[in-house]
């Protein structure tokens, strides 16, 4: 499978890493892809307005949302479900939001970035450790 290697899916622990440490977004550009290149799950999006709904003060999650705006959008369709659900089955402890995001990145030739340590050497996925200094690489 040929993997555009300019886009990337990202996942909750991703997003919660940049929200959490990345003083939301003035980071430099090598530390995170740039918005436009962001692909984000339906799912993804209603469990990180959840999570920053409650975890980030009211700005915060306002600009979270903000920049999520920015980024191209994945709806949910059957066909990811099921491959989501293959790999749920293959991999028993990862979450449904992280497999749906990797059936997304599959499913659309590209990689995905995750700071969960039950992806790490999964194809197609770009792991970074959180904090790590610098999250995307070629």
């Amino acid at each position: 499978m040929c993997v555009n290697k300019t886009h990337f899916v990202l996942d909750t622990t991703a997003w919660i890493e940049w929200a959490r440490c990345s003083d939301l977004g003035r980071r430099p550009a090598t530390d995170f892809p740039e918005m436009a290149r962001c692909i984000v799950p339906t799912y993804v999006l209603c469990e990180l307005a959840t999570w920053s709904q409650q975890a980030l003060p009211p700005d915060d999650h306002e600009t979270l949302m903000a920049s999520i705006a920015a980024c191209e959008s994945a709806e949910l369709d059957l066909e990811t479900v099921l491959t989501a659900e293959d790999f749920l089955l293959e991999r028993p402890g990862v979450r449904m939001s992280e497999q749906i995001a990797f059936a997304t990145a599959r499913r659309r030739g590209v990689r995905m970035l995750t700071c969960n340590p039950l992806l790490e050497g999964w194809p197609q996925v770009v792991y970074r450790q959180p904090n790590q200094a610098s999250i995307v690489q070629s």
